[in-house]
């Protein structure tokens, strides 16, 4: 549920539909109300759904978006309807308080440019496509640091997307994230047709 729910906040393709509280159904004027009561209630609610089970155990799973992060909280086998809003609320007013959303630095260095030999372009640019946000405690930004390794010069061919190198992000308490460098783009190997290409050009603009 859990992750349904975030992959929920991802791609908000349904969000008007899941903030809705009340909806005209029909001909007659029906109406459909939703049983989640944090809609409209609570600060950010964004939906998704409570029901009850024939074994009168009740869930909720629902989320919150305040200021750039969303919460989302999930609570099984509840057996009251009170005690599971109140709950719920508790663990998102919790989290919003003690944590935010680290935008990862990324080090110029780490994206410098690799030097390619016996390679028809003599370097090759460098990404980083697998960095993300991530959650930590609030005010504990200051504490984080960087190391990155990269290989010193590639050799031809190089495809891109080939690792050159890594990129780790640590706090206090270890490793936070681990990204990849790699090559942003191709470079074909050096070949006989292209050395007289290059020797050719060379000779007519001397």
């Amino acid at each position: 549920m859990a992750l349904l729910a975030g992959e929920l906040a991802r791609n908000d393709v349904f969000g008007e539909y899941y903030k809705t509280r009340l909806a005209e159904v029909g001909r007659k004027g029906s109406q459909l109300v939703t049983q989640n009561r944090l809609i409209g209630n609570y600060k950010g609610c964004i939906g998704y759904k409570f029901c009850s089970g024939d074994n009168e155990e009740i869930m909720l799973c629902t989320a919150s978006k305040q200021r750039d992060m969303v919460v989302c909280a999930i609570l099984l086998g509840g057996r009251d309807k009170d005690t599971i809003f109140d709950d719920v609320k508790s663990v998102m007013d919790y989290t919003f308080t003690h944590n935010e959303i680290y935008y990862p630095e990324i080090p110029p260095e780490a994206l410098e440019d690799i030097a390619v030999e016996h390679g028809q372009e003599l370097t090759s640019s460098a990404e980083i496509t697998d960095s993300k946000n991530i959650i930590i405690e609030r005010g504990t930004y200051r504490q984080i640091y960087n190391s990155f390794t990269r290989e010193e010069k590639l050799t031809a061919p190089v495809n891109k997307g080939d690792r050159i190198g890594e990129l780790t992000f640590y706090n206090d308490k270890g490793e936070i994230l681990r990204c990849t460098v790699t090559a942003a783009e191709d470079v074909k190997e050096m070949d006989m047709l292209f050395v007289f290409k290059c020797l050719l050009y060379n000779l007519f603009n001397i």
